[in-house]
């Protein structure tokens, strides 16, 4: 493969990281990730095209608001880079199943609506379950297909036996397991769940938003 299309991959990456930080602030302040556009947080002056670009803007406007001169915070710049990291780690999945890749990417989505109010809207995964149920039938996907939508259409995580899982948290496993076998499945939830217990006696949290360990455990087994 090219260098020029790994770095497309990597630039794509970047994209995709920015928007989740964007993601990550505003649903974390109750705000529109549509409206208002982006903008400076210190002078709320709209910011033009040019201080758009991940990566570059920051490093050609040494890091400062093009009108203000306030310092942006470095934040972006890494979860830009390290989402870039993690496309070209997965760029032979984009090549040969863009479907699989997809669902990834709608998973960081809800990873990132997790990290910020630690609740996310999971209903999004209905659609690309069916479909997926439909490309690849068999009755273990048509059973979690099942499972999947009655829980989507019930809230049972505020019940008392379910409120331990988190919001959203039991969709995604049964989601990835439509993605995944069901033995690789349990084996990511086991790694998921070390994961968060190692973070919970680090950050000293007695809770954690479980969805990005279970989607970081999950990228270990992307086929290459």
């Amino acid at each position: 493969m090219t260098f020029t299309l790994l770095f497309l991959f990597f630039y794509l990456g970047t994209c995709w990281g920015s928007f989740l930080f964007l993601v990550y602030e505003r649903t974390r302040l109750s705000l529109s990730i549509a409206f208002p556009s982006s903008h400076c947080d210190f002078c709320k002056n709209k910011l033009p095209y040019w201080s758009l670009f991940p990566i570059f803007s920051y490093q050609i406007g040494h890091h400062r608001c093009c009108f203000c001169g306030s310092v942006i915070s470095a934040q972006s710049l890494r979860v830009e880079f390290l989402s870039g990291i993690i496309f070209l780690y997965c760029h032979q999945l984009f090549l040969e199943n863009l479907f699989f890749a997809a669902s990834l990417m709608l998973v960081s989505y809800l990873a990132t609506e997790d990290l910020a109010i630690k609740r996310s809207n999971t209903s999004l995964l209905a659609i690309p379950a069916f479909f997926y149920t439909i490309l690849n039938f068999d009755l273990t996907n048509f059973f979690a297909l099942l499972c999947l939508l009655f829980f989507i259409s019930n809230d049972f995580e505020n019940t008392f036996f379910f409120s331990k899982f988190g919001q959203g948290d039991l969709e995604v496993i049964l989601f990835f397991n439509l993605l995944f076998t069901f033995s690789l499945t349990v084996r990511a939830v086991f790694i998921s769940s070390g994961l968060a217990l190692f973070s919970m006696m680090i950050f000293k949290n007695r809770s954690v938003p479980f969805i990005p360990y279970l989607l970081t455990s999950f990228l270990i087994f992307v086929p290459k």
